[in-house]
């Protein structure tokens, strides 16, 4: 049963609305009154846009009508640390930190709990809450140095319905009362996350007494953190979880029952826990279940057979209903829908578009065209494959007056396909554009994950070769610390000492820590060369066997290095300090003046991983030479 909004959120404005202006408005002012309600009619109009917005979403499932989010909806448990924090209430979460980031893979239901968190704010808390969709300020210009995260604040509200003047909303921030929800931090593009980064940074520090949450997939910005903010990590669904979201479902009953007795009484969550523990791959998996009897173990092929269910059915609501597609009806078979499909993706991911107007829909689709007709003589009507897409096919939906991928995993997937479909030459010189573009890509997305299970070879090849001989051309030298020095520097490494002062027996003691920490903003053009190395490092492990234990510096060597370089360097005017009540920071902002051993003991893992992804690229080398040689040999014979 949906719940009227409209009287909860009145008595919500009428509460609050003048501790939230209190200072901002003078009670002995002529107008105080009018004021007043002219600003409370403001926020009501905004929240109840807002709810109207916020608490109903199209799925896979419902394609082409919004859903009560609580019609399917199933709580879920957050961790920091040790501690598990259940978020059916928004209090459990904010009688723990006033500001909180909450990481997640991706369609693990980051976005539906915020909607739920916005929600259960105005219902059961006296804070005004504020979603705020990240996404959007992908389309601002922020090249004007005036420009701030309050201006976008501002006009994410206008955008809803609110209508009270700029400056005296803003004033009101100073008031603590409010909560802000960022949504999904990583669809910013990488040019726009390092301004957003420093601006949250900004405003919490500035309007300290707010509530602030951030949601994000795992992301290498992020995970440096702010000093001031809890890191909470979305837990997966267990068994119980998984066959609640599956019952809440709105799907046909006989192949949900069928589904549900495999995922009660079968062993389906056992053998395939990663994809039941994700409420979207669990979705996909219940579409896919009448028409595969096995559901794949890679996450490519399972992919693959979603999109052939999207393709082939329509409303699972509606029994055996399937919606006439127009570009079918005229020949087009579904491998060339998929392929136009793919270079579409491919082209939207490089630019990192997963939201369009119109407009922008119909010049990716024009470019896809061209590219199509180019390679293998297709033709089709632009505005047919718009309709197919989203409103058979329903890859893309339409989200008021833009279009969006139903969730960017698709992006991600049908990306991967164009890459592995290309020529050599081609793909290397797309993969290294990508390298170069968003590097951030090869680890907080999908792409590279997928190209590495579809086509091993052809990423080694075209991509993880050249890619490392040109970090090698940029690090190379004989001395093998020198090199690893050298390493540290390019990515924008910085030393930080850490000296936490203690009172023992009446003197002062210093317990000085000592780590590297990397330069804003990360996606500068070297980091890159970070995120390649910590990418071989998750796939490309043998080298470790083969490491002395005489590298694995222990931790009590590291402080003892750590305080000696401290004791050495601080105080010294060339380098930038910090203080707080508690410790005492040094950071080098270049390696100079210090020593390149101390510096390498410092990373011992950032090396490691260094020196196994030039092992890699020898061992590739090595494989690809050898490969040249049998086929020379094969055509003498």
């Amino acid at each position: 049963m949906q719940i009227d909004y409209s009287k909860i959120i009145t008595d919500l404005i009428q509460r609050n609305v003048e501790k939230v202006f209190k200072g901002v408005y003078k009670k002995g002012e002529e107008k105080y009154q009018e004021l007043i309600i002219h600003t409370g009619t403001a926020f009501e109009e905004y929240l109840k846009s807002a709810v109207n917005k916020f608490s109903k979403t199209k799925s896979i499932i419902d394609k082409h009508r919004p859903v009560y989010i609580y019609d399917f909806y199933v709580d879920i448990d957050v961790k920091c640390g040790d501690d598990i924090i259940n978020t059916e209430k928004v209090e459990q979460l904010l009688e723990y930190n006033k500001k909180i980031t909450i990481f997640g893979t991706g369609g693990i239901g980051k976005s539906t709990l915020f909607k739920h968190l916005f929600l259960n704010t105005i219902r059961t808390t006296d804070l005004i809450p504020i979603f705020l969709e990240l996404k959007n300020i992908n389309d601002k210009s922020i090249n004007d140095k005036e420009y701030k995260l309050e201006d976008f604040i501002y006009e994410s509200l206008v955008d809803l319905n609110f209508s009270l003047e700029k400056e005296l909303f803003i004033k009101s921030f100073y008031s603590g009362n409010y909560i802000m929800f960022f949504d999904a931090f990583d669809e910013l593009n990488s040019d726009k996350k390092s301004f957003v980064h420093n601006e949250i940074e900004r405003i919490t520090n500035k309007y300290g007494d707010n509530y602030y949450l951030v949601s994000s997939r795992y992301n290498e910005m992020l995970e440096r953190g702010w000093d001031n903010f809890y890191d909470f990590n979305v837990i997966p669904l267990d068994k119980e979880k998984s066959i609640q979201l599956v019952t809440n479902l709105d799907y046909d009953e006989d192949i949900k029952s069928k589904f549900l007795f495999q995922l009660t009484e079968g062993n389906l969550f056992d053998t395939h826990s990663s994809f039941c523990c994700n409420p979207l791959l669990l979705t996909l998996m219940l579409l896919t279940y009448e028409e595969f009897a096995e559901i794949p173990a890679k996450l490519h092929l399972f992919y693959e057979k979603a999109f052939y269910t999207l393709y082939a059915k329509h409303d699972a609501s509606k029994g055996s209903f399937t919606r006439e597609k127009r570009l079918e009806k005229k020949g087009l078979a579904s491998d060339d829908f998929e392929y136009i499909l793919s270079i579409f993706s491919a082209f939207s991911y490089l630019d990192s578009k997963n939201t369009f107007t119109r407009n922008q829909l119909m010049e990716y689709i024009s470019e896809a065209k061209e590219e199509a007709k180019e390679e293998i003589g297709i033709e089709f009507n632009s505005n047919d494959f718009k309709i197919d897409l989203t409103e058979a096919v329903c890859i893309l939906i339409q989200d008021g007056i833009n279009y969006r991928y139903q969730h960017r995993s698709f992006q991600e997937y049908f990306t991967a396909l164009y890459i592995c479909k290309l020529g050599d030459e081609a793909r290397q010189e797309f993969l290294m554009e990508l390298f170069e573009e968003q590097p951030d890509s090869i680890n907080e997305d999908t792409v590279f994950d997928m190209l590495y299970d579809m086509g091993r070879s052809k990423l080694e090849r075209d991509f993880l070769i050249p890619a490392l001989n040109e970090l090698k051309d940029l690090i190379i030298d004989p001395d093998e610390e020198v090199m690893a020095f050298k390493f540290l520097n390019l990515i924008g490494s910085k030393l930080r000492f850490i000296a936490d002062t203690k009172m023992v027996e009446g003197q002062v003691i210093h317990d000085v820590r000592a780590r590297l920490v990397y330069s804003k903003p990360l996606n500068t053009y070297n980091s890159r060369y970070r995120y390649l190395v910590e990418f071989i490092a998750a796939k490309y492990n043998d080298y470790y066997k083969h490491i002395p234990q005489s590298d694995f510096i222990t931790t009590s060597d590291k402080r003892k290095a750590a305080k000696e370089m401290y004791e050495r360097m601080a105080g010294k005017d060339a380098y930038s300090e910090s203080r707080s009540m508690f410790n005492y920071r040094l950071n080098i902002n270049t390696f100079t003046k210090v020593d390149v051993k101390d510096v390498v003991l410092i990373d011992t893992v950032m090396i490691r991983k260094l020196r196994n992804s030039l092992w890699v690229l020898e061992m590739l080398r090595e494989k690809y030479a050898n490969k040249k040689t049998r086929k020379r040999r094969s055509k003498v014979k």
